[in-house]
């Protein structure tokens, strides 16, 4: 991978040629979005704050959102915004990047900034309860039910949230449901009971797919980044993440990531202030110093 961008000049922008159009359609979603960051970057700008921008993010996790396919529109909006913006590295985000075939992200980003997961023993969780599905007869099935708390309500007293909410997430109902009542005790416990088969495939999940990521970047003469990873999506209060096996996925990953020269990992998307992992303060400052530490 190329060495990280040189600093950063702060300056005013031209006056942005994209209008602010009052209502829009799907397929205009990128130029809204392009325009939107324009007036946010030129609004930091003017405050003083440029120097503090890292990356500019068009659109997070475009393959799992509403909204046309990168090549579809949107590389076009981020060649707009990088050219007005040429001191800053613009982007957009996939959830799952195409590891297997790179060819496929369209050329023109600024950065490789791709998320790793590897669900593993929790995608085995995931489906024997049937979370993340949409209108399932009988839902909560029996192995759901046997993890909820004790004062789970049902789903029909539960309720349902605004219908612009499924219209405008990939999230389902339920998701909603099933992550609102979990017992984070009983989800941690199955997916420790259950892991061991699971491990050295998510091990090599991880270490192949940061890889891809950073050749790809590196062919492509753009910094890498892990903005994303390790395991997935976990109830708020879940500690699986943050556990032994968490931890050591994630120092597998950082250590993928420096190894192959990812110019910016994340510790874990588990480790935010709202999350335990945030406790957890040796680790992290102990893998933020290694990270910081190692040769570009």
């Amino acid at each position: 991978m190329t060495a990280p961008p040189g600093p950063i000049r702060t300056r005013e922008p031209p006056a942005s040629s994209h209008p602010a159009p009052s209502t829009h359609t799907l397929a205009e979603r990128y130029r809204v979005l392009a325009a939107a960051w324009d007036r946010m970057i030129a609004f930091l700008t003017t405050k003083g704050h440029r120097e503090r921008i890292a990356l500019v993010e068009l659109h997070n996790e475009i393959d799992f959102s509403i909204l046309p396919a990168l090549a579809d529109g949107g590389i076009e909006q981020v060649s707009w915004l990088l050219s007005r913006h040429p001191d800053l590295l613009v982007t957009a985000s996939y959830g799952k990047p195409p590891h297997l075939a790179m060819h496929r992200v369209p050329e023109g980003i600024g950065a490789a900034q791709f998320h790793v997961y590897s669900y593993g023993v929790l995608d085995a969780l995931q489906k024997r309860i049937d979370i993340r599905s949409e209108g399932s007869a009988g839902f909560p099935n029996a192995e759901l039910r046997a993890l909820l708390r004790p004062d789970a309500p049902t789903v029909a007293d539960y309720g349902r949230a605004a219908e612009w909410k499924y219209r405008a997430t990939v999230v389902t109902d339920q998701m909603i449901y099933g992550y609102d009542w979990i017992d984070p005790d009983a989800w941690d416990a199955w997916l420790r009971a259950h892991e061991g088969p699971y491990l050295e495939v998510m091990r090599r999940e991880i270490e192949s797919r940061v890889i891809a990521i950073a050749e790809w970047a590196r062919a492509q003469r753009i910094p890498a980044l892990v903005g994303e990873g390790w395991v997935g999506y976990t109830p708020l209060h879940g500690t699986f993440e943050e556990g032994p096996t968490g931890r050591a996925l994630a120092e597998h990953g950082i250590d993928t990531a420096l190894e192959h020269g990812v110019w910016g990992v994340v510790l874990c998307s588990n480790a935010a202030p709202h999350h335990p992992m945030w406790e957890q303060r040796a680790w992290q400052r102990a893998q933020n110093a290694r990270i910081l530490a190692h040769p570009v």
